[in-house]
Protein backbone atom coordinates (compact mmCIF):
# COMPACT_ATOMS: atom_id res chain seq x y z
CA UNK A 1 0.00 0.00 0.00
CA UNK A 2 2.32 2.40 -1.05
CA UNK A 3 0.21 5.50 -1.49
CA UNK A 4 -0.76 5.35 1.87
CA UNK A 5 2.45 6.09 3.29
CA UNK A 6 2.72 9.07 0.83
CA UNK A 7 -0.46 10.47 1.80
CA UNK A 8 0.67 10.42 4.84
CA UNK A 9 3.53 12.93 3.73
CA UNK A 10 1.42 15.40 2.11
CA UNK A 11 -1.13 15.41 5.62
CA UNK A 12 2.32 15.70 7.64
CA UNK A 13 3.13 18.81 5.39
CA UNK A 14 -0.41 20.20 5.51
CA UNK A 15 -0.62 21.64 8.72
CA UNK A 16 -0.59 24.97 9.14
CA UNK A 17 -0.01 25.67 5.29
CA UNK A 18 -2.13 28.31 3.71
CA UNK A 19 -4.41 26.55 1.21
CA UNK A 20 -6.71 28.07 -0.92
CA UNK A 21 -10.16 26.17 -1.22
CA UNK A 22 -10.92 24.22 -4.80
CA UNK A 23 -13.73 24.47 -6.50
CA UNK A 24 -16.83 22.86 -5.70
CA UNK A 25 -18.67 20.62 -8.18
CA UNK A 26 -22.20 19.38 -7.16
CA UNK A 27 -23.29 16.63 -8.66
CA UNK A 28 -26.68 17.00 -9.85
CA UNK A 29 -30.04 14.93 -9.59
CA UNK A 30 -32.35 13.62 -12.40
CA UNK A 31 -34.53 16.83 -12.69
CA UNK A 32 -31.10 19.40 -12.48
CA UNK A 33 -31.55 19.71 -9.01
CA UNK A 34 -28.13 19.89 -6.67
CA UNK A 35 -27.83 16.80 -5.13
CA UNK A 36 -27.31 17.19 -1.23
CA UNK A 37 -23.76 15.52 -0.69
CA UNK A 38 -20.97 17.29 0.76
CA UNK A 39 -18.73 16.01 -1.64
CA UNK A 40 -15.77 18.65 -2.81
CA UNK A 41 -13.39 18.26 -6.06
CA UNK A 42 -10.95 20.00 -7.52
CA UNK A 43 -10.80 21.66 -11.40
CA UNK A 44 -9.68 19.00 -13.70
CA UNK A 45 -9.97 16.32 -15.72
CA UNK A 46 -11.92 14.49 -13.13
CA UNK A 47 -14.28 17.20 -12.75
CA UNK A 48 -14.97 17.70 -15.85
CA UNK A 49 -16.00 14.06 -16.25
CA UNK A 50 -18.26 14.44 -13.17
CA UNK A 51 -20.27 17.57 -14.60
CA UNK A 52 -20.55 16.03 -18.08
CA UNK A 53 -22.02 13.36 -16.98
CA UNK A 54 -24.00 15.18 -14.17
CA UNK A 55 -25.33 17.88 -16.81
CA UNK A 56 -26.15 14.60 -19.56
CA UNK A 57 -28.58 13.48 -16.64
CA UNK A 58 -30.19 16.49 -16.72
CA UNK A 59 -31.45 16.64 -20.59
CA UNK A 60 -31.47 12.79 -21.76
CA UNK A 61 -34.21 10.02 -21.46
CA UNK A 62 -33.40 7.97 -18.23
CA UNK A 63 -34.17 4.70 -20.13
CA UNK A 64 -30.64 5.51 -22.32
CA UNK A 65 -28.44 6.29 -19.65
CA UNK A 66 -26.37 3.82 -17.73
CA UNK A 67 -27.84 5.43 -14.51
CA UNK A 68 -26.68 2.80 -11.70
CA UNK A 69 -22.87 3.34 -12.43
CA UNK A 70 -22.82 6.87 -12.42
CA UNK A 71 -25.08 7.60 -8.96
CA UNK A 72 -23.16 4.81 -7.53
CA UNK A 73 -19.38 6.50 -8.32
CA UNK A 74 -20.95 9.19 -6.42
CA UNK A 75 -22.39 7.86 -3.42
CA UNK A 76 -18.97 5.63 -3.20
CA UNK A 77 -16.82 9.39 -3.25
CA UNK A 78 -19.47 10.61 -0.57
CA UNK A 79 -19.15 7.27 1.58
CA UNK A 80 -15.33 7.41 1.04
CA UNK A 81 -15.62 10.81 2.90
CA UNK A 82 -18.06 9.47 5.33
CA UNK A 83 -15.74 6.88 6.44
CA UNK A 84 -12.76 9.27 7.03
CA UNK A 85 -14.52 11.79 9.01
CA UNK A 86 -16.42 8.67 11.25
CA UNK A 87 -13.42 6.92 11.97
CA UNK A 88 -11.09 10.46 12.10
CA UNK A 89 -13.82 11.23 14.84
CA UNK A 90 -13.50 7.50 16.53
CA UNK A 91 -9.75 7.51 16.72
CA UNK A 92 -10.43 10.97 18.56
CA UNK A 93 -12.10 8.62 21.33
CA UNK A 94 -9.80 5.97 20.89
CA UNK A 95 -6.58 8.17 21.68
CA UNK A 96 -8.63 9.45 24.63
CA UNK A 97 -9.21 6.07 26.12
CA UNK A 98 -5.48 5.05 25.79
CA UNK A 99 -4.57 8.05 27.51
CA UNK A 100 -7.28 6.99 30.50
CA UNK A 101 -5.52 3.73 30.52
CA UNK A 102 -8.67 1.48 29.38
CA UNK A 103 -8.65 -2.47 29.38
CA UNK A 104 -6.01 -3.27 26.69
CA UNK A 105 -7.82 -5.66 24.89
CA UNK A 106 -10.64 -3.83 24.11
CA UNK A 107 -8.83 -0.87 22.94
CA UNK A 108 -6.68 -3.39 20.69
CA UNK A 109 -10.22 -4.71 19.33
CA UNK A 110 -11.77 -1.16 18.74
CA UNK A 111 -8.43 -0.03 16.86
CA UNK A 112 -8.67 -2.78 14.10
CA UNK A 113 -12.39 -2.07 13.88
CA UNK A 114 -11.54 1.13 12.59
CA UNK A 115 -8.89 -0.04 10.82
CA UNK A 116 -11.59 -1.95 9.07
CA UNK A 117 -13.40 0.98 8.56
CA UNK A 118 -11.33 2.47 7.17
CA UNK A 119 -10.40 -0.47 4.69
CA UNK A 120 -13.58 -1.25 3.72
CA UNK A 121 -15.37 2.27 3.75
CA UNK A 122 -12.24 4.13 1.83
CA UNK A 123 -9.44 2.09 0.94
CA UNK A 124 -11.75 -0.30 -1.12
CA UNK A 125 -12.79 2.41 -3.18
CA UNK A 126 -10.50 4.32 -3.52
CA UNK A 127 -8.72 1.26 -5.09
CA UNK A 128 -11.92 0.51 -7.28
CA UNK A 129 -12.42 4.14 -9.14
CA UNK A 130 -8.71 5.11 -8.93
CA UNK A 131 -9.70 8.85 -8.04
CA UNK A 132 -6.40 11.07 -8.02
CA UNK A 133 -5.14 11.40 -4.58
CA UNK A 134 -4.99 14.95 -4.94
CA UNK A 135 -8.74 15.27 -5.67
CA UNK A 136 -10.37 17.86 -3.24
CA UNK A 137 -12.73 16.25 -0.88
CA UNK A 138 -15.18 17.67 2.04
CA UNK A 139 -14.93 16.25 5.57
CA UNK A 140 -16.05 19.64 7.85
CA UNK A 141 -14.97 17.59 11.06
CA UNK A 142 -11.65 17.20 9.87
CA UNK A 143 -11.04 20.63 7.94
CA UNK A 144 -13.42 23.58 6.46
CA UNK A 145 -11.52 23.71 3.60
CA UNK A 146 -8.10 22.84 1.35
CA UNK A 147 -8.29 19.07 1.78
CA UNK A 148 -7.44 16.49 -1.02
CA UNK A 149 -8.27 12.68 -0.58
CA UNK A 150 -4.21 11.87 0.29
CA UNK A 151 -4.33 14.85 3.25
CA UNK A 152 -7.54 13.43 4.50
CA UNK A 153 -6.55 10.09 4.48
CA UNK A 154 -3.14 10.98 5.82
CA UNK A 155 -4.12 12.35 8.77
CA UNK A 156 -6.61 9.58 9.71
CA UNK A 157 -3.78 7.03 9.09
CA UNK A 158 -1.41 8.84 11.57
CA UNK A 159 -3.77 8.77 13.99
CA UNK A 160 -4.26 4.86 13.33
CA UNK A 161 -0.92 4.47 13.51
CA UNK A 162 0.02 6.62 16.64
CA UNK A 163 -2.76 4.15 18.59
CA UNK A 164 -1.77 1.02 17.00
CA UNK A 165 1.87 1.84 17.95
CA UNK A 166 0.40 2.50 21.77
CA UNK A 167 -0.83 -0.96 22.08
CA UNK A 168 2.07 -2.42 20.15
CA UNK A 169 -0.47 -3.89 17.60
CA UNK A 170 1.17 -2.68 14.47
CA UNK A 171 1.55 -5.56 12.34
CA UNK A 172 -2.23 -6.31 13.07
CA UNK A 173 -3.29 -2.75 11.88
CA UNK A 174 -1.41 -3.13 8.87
CA UNK A 175 -2.97 -6.85 7.89
CA UNK A 176 -6.15 -5.25 8.22
CA UNK A 177 -5.70 -2.59 5.93
CA UNK A 178 -3.93 -4.44 3.65
CA UNK A 179 -7.41 -6.58 3.60
CA UNK A 180 -5.47 -9.87 5.24
CA UNK A 181 -6.85 -12.87 7.26
CA UNK A 182 -8.06 -10.69 10.33
CA UNK A 183 -9.66 -8.17 8.28
CA UNK A 184 -11.66 -11.61 6.82
CA UNK A 185 -12.09 -12.44 10.53
CA UNK A 186 -13.50 -8.97 11.49
CA UNK A 187 -15.66 -8.78 8.09
CA UNK A 188 -17.54 -12.03 9.26
CA UNK A 189 -17.64 -11.08 13.30
CA UNK A 190 -18.38 -7.19 12.99
CA UNK A 191 -21.85 -5.86 14.09
CA UNK A 192 -24.09 -5.23 11.44
CA UNK A 193 -24.90 -1.69 12.05
CA UNK A 194 -20.48 -1.20 12.15
CA UNK A 195 -20.69 -2.42 8.70
CA UNK A 196 -23.39 -0.94 7.40
CA UNK A 197 -21.88 2.71 8.46
CA UNK A 198 -19.00 2.11 5.66
CA UNK A 199 -20.71 0.43 3.16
Amino acid sequence: MGWCRSAVGAAAGAEGVSVMPCDHCRPRSADGSAAERSVVMTQGPETETLREEMAYIGHKSLTALPMFGLFKKAYDFQKCATTLGLTYNNLITLEGDIDSDFDWSELRSRTLVIAYMLRKGCLERLDKHQWPMHTGISIPNIATSGLTIATAYGMVYMKLSRCAVTLSIESEVEEVLEGGPMYSQIDREVPQPVKKAVE
